[in-house]
């Protein structure tokens, strides 16, 4: 028996139910290449401290056409799963809702950080990244209707 690619599972492998949502891809637009080519930059830097090696680098990576279906996958205490589904820099993420069975309850903007993304007792935690590349905790507030 093949396993879907949303399949929830026991730990026993029976299937729960499965969570899934079509969607249309959404393809690379320029901003979000030179915010991953930065934030790669910035991670090869801090481990080579060779700016020759760090251009040869990003040289070499591609994208593909479209963005992935989705970041990562957010549980949230109810039962509910929040997927990020793409990031605008650290700035805004882009969410769909799905509820305990796995149905699909909306797609929503936050002016959320999706950088370690967490939800708590009614709150929504992550981490912000300043100018400077310092983090911070953020806690939001957060209603589902």
């Amino acid at each position: 028996m093949r396993v879907g690619d949303g399949d929830v599972l026991t730990a026993e492998g029976q299937k729960l139910y499965t969570i899934a949502r079509a969607v249309e891809p959404l393809p690379y637009e320029k901003k979000d290449i030179d915010f991953l080519l930065k934030e790669e930059g910035e991670n090869m830097q801090s481990l080579s401290r060779s700016e020759s090696l760090t251009k040869e680098y990003l040289r070499l990576i591609r994208f593909p056409k479209n963005k992935p279906f989705f970041r990562a996958l957010v549980p949230m205490e109810d039962g509910r799963l929040a997927v990020i589904v793409d990031i605008e820099g650290y700035a805004a993420t882009l969410l769909d809702l799905f509820d305990g069975q796995g149905r699909f309850l909306g797609r929503f903007k936050a002016e959320i950080s999706p950088i370690s993304m967490m939800f708590k007792k009614g709150k929504a935690y992550s981490l912000r990244k300043d100018d400077n590349g310092f983090l911070s905790i953020v806690r939001y507030g957060y209603e589902v209707r």
